[in-house]
């Protein structure tokens, strides 16, 4: 349990990931495959950003793009 006020990917967040993440190429396909089935409904993304270091904005454009739902448009 993470202390009121404190933000952030802590020690939780990190068991989180290994206890419940399972992704890997043999299910990502069975989810974008299943994702593409749902209706086309638009998902809009809003990033704002303001001068956002290059890497960490590529990053996070990257992780954006690799999700499996293909209907989303970016702000």
């Amino acid at each position: 349990v993470r202390p009121i006020g404190v933000r952030g990917e802590g020690s939780d967040f990190t068991q989180w990931v290994e206890q419940y993440e399972t992704s890997n190429d043999a299910n990502r396909a069975a989810l974008v495959a299943r994702a593409q089935a749902l209706p086309k409904v638009a998902i809009a993304i809003a990033m704002p950003v303001y001068n956002p270091v290059p890497a960490m904005l590529a990053q996070a454009l990257d992780s954006v793009i690799a999700q499996a739902y293909p209907h989303w448009e970016l702000c």
